[in-house]
């Protein structure tokens, strides 16, 4: 899945280099695509890794003590 990613991530860098935007759209629209990738490749990772969520489904109410 990495694999994919990073393959993934090459082709929307090198699309948007290669639209004629100047330099800070360019930079602004890379850096976005970017961390877009990164959520998605966190949520992936999430879902995929096998280990069990032992969180609860509903959260907890927070404490005070949780509010510092």
């Amino acid at each position: 899945m990495n694999a994919l990613m990073g393959l993934l991530s090459d082709v929307l860098m090198e699309r948007i280099f290669s639209l004629e935007l100047d330099s800070q759209e360019a930079q602004l629209a890379a850096r976005a695509f970017g961390k877009l990738l990164w959520i998605q490749n966190d949520l992936i990772n999430r879902h995929y890794s096998g280990v069990p969520n032992n969180e609860p489904s509903t959260p907890s109410q927070p404490t005070p003590a949780s509010w510092r």
